[in-house]
Order: structure tokens, then sequence, then C-alpha cells
């Protein structure tokens, strides 16, 4: 396995948000994007709210800590954002 590279960048979208402006745009890196996020292409998709920034952060520390991703890279898009079923342990990493 290569070595990964860690990379950060900021391509300028971030924005305010609070209860009354939440988040409805589809923008991002889709492996690193939240459900709720990728749910905007859906008809009838509902706003988001910062909590997705977690989801980001998450998915950022799991892939520095396992060198992998957990899941697909385009399954986000794809995935119900109420039904997430994959383990997200790593398999070379023990469950005990």
């Amino acid at each position: 396995m290569e070595p990964m590279l860690a990379k950060l960048a900021d391509f300028g979208l971030a924005r305010a948000i609070s209860a009354e402006t939440m988040g409805q745009t589809f923008c991002g890196t889709e492996a690193f994007m939240a459900p709720e996020v990728a749910g905007m292409l859906r008809p009838g998709a509902e706003h988001y709210s910062e909590k997705v920034d977690a989801w980001s952060v998450g998915v950022m520390i799991f892939v520095m800590l396992s060198a992998q991703y957990p899941y697909p890279r385009d399954a986000v898009t794809k995935m119900d954002e109420t039904t997430i079923k994959w383990k997200l342990l790593p398999t070379n990493i023990s469950d005990n």
C-alpha cells in the first residue's frame, strides 16, 4: 500500500448557517459528504444543519487512522440518510 499524504484545501465553500438559514446546496467531495448533503439531489430534500460538518470530520479522522474510507467513496450519494448499514470498523482493527 502506498503511503497516504495529508492534503488540506479550502475552496471557499464555508458559510455561516443558523436555524433560520439552514443549508440546502449540494457541494463538497462525495467521499466526505454527509448523507443529508448528498440527499439534496433527491426530490423533496430537506435542509441540513451544521451537524453535517461533524460527519465530514469523522470521515477525515477515520481515513487518517485506518488509511481507508469507511464505505465506498461514491456510496454516500446512493445511501438513504436514515439507514446506514455498513460495518465501519476496518478489517485490520480488532472489534474487541
